[in-house]
């Protein structure tokens, strides 16, 4: 038959499939028909003996796209739909990083919280004696540590204001002790003031120590060669070991050992020992 419509009898399907009987296809034909999915129309077939007309069927554009999800898609269609998922994932992951920045934005700390969180910042233009008082009077209340590994005392050393408002050192696991060397005091009150940046930052000295803790705990420390202030630039490693650089009137140098003018590069755990060595005293 033309048109995609094809001969279908009742009597052929049964003679077939006896399970079925003519009321049981009448329904199964209207069924489809009333889903779209197939279309009806009698037909004369002039092949045929007799003149009476028969039932024909075809398949609709729905019953013709019925089973399509089974299909599997070809290679192109799937990297299409992984690339427009990707897209999808991309704009959402945009969209929730601009909100956390909106939200961190927003975020704000109670005063007790801000000392936990960061360094004090004092105002570096106000004199020595009321930064002193301010310090002492900040670490007297929260009893928290003020910094660790300052020059010229040991790496362990942790000092603390004490409940007399004193300046006191602990380390290892000894009791806490109150410094009473004036000279001493007055030497860590002026460290401490020129490096402001380590007040309540304790130096975990238990981490181990690699390229990249040197550099999250050393960059931008404020240090003193031959008497002229310096900065820690970066922490370069090589096959011989690890090269200091440091920023000095402006150029990027790397130190170099006073003992031997062709070493410029040194063991790993050498590096921090150097560098809490000549902090500004």
């Amino acid at each position: 038959m033309g048109d995609d419509f094809y001969v279908i009898t009742s009597n052929k399907i049964i003679s077939d499939i006896p399970y079925f009987t003519t009321k049981t296809l009448e329904f199964l034909f209207k069924a489809l028909e009333d889903k779209k999915l197939i279309e009806r129309k009698l037909v004369k077939v002039e092949e045929w003996k007799g003149s009476h007309q028969v039932r024909s069927i075809r398949l609709t554009k729905a019953g013709k796209l019925y089973n399509e999800h089974l299909i599997l898609p070809t290679k192109n269609e799937e990297f299409a739909q992984l690339k427009k998922e990707n897209k999808k994932l991309k704009s959402e992951k945009e969209a929730l990083e601009k909100k956390l920045e909106e939200v961190l934005a927003n975020v704000s700390f109670s005063e007790e919280e801000k000392t936990q969180k960061e360094p004090k910042k004092y105002k570096t233009n106000q004199d020595l004696s009321t930064f002193i008082k301010e310090t002492t009077k900040d670490f007297s209340i929260t009893g928290e540590a003020i910094c660790n590994c300052v020059p010229k005392w040991a790496e362990t050393a942790i000092f603390y204001i004490n409940s007399y408002n004193k300046l006191s050192m602990k380390q290892n696991n000894e009791e806490e002790k109150q410094i009473k060397d004036a000279s001493k005091i007055y030497s860590f009150w002026l460290w401490l003031f020129e490096n402001q940046d380590r007040i309540g930052n304790c130096i975990d000295l238990s981490k181990p120590l690699d390229i990249a803790e040197l550099k999250r705990k050393y960059i931008g420390v404020q240090i003193e060669i031959n008497g002229k202030e310096a900065e820690v630039y970066n922490f370069v490693s090589a096959k011989e070991g690890v090269a200091i650089e440091v920023k000095k009137d402006k150029q990027i140098i790397r130190l170099m050992d006073a003992r031997d003018k062709n070493k410029k590069f040194y063991p790993l755990e050498l590096c921090e020992k150097m560098i809490l060595g000549l902090q500004k005293n």
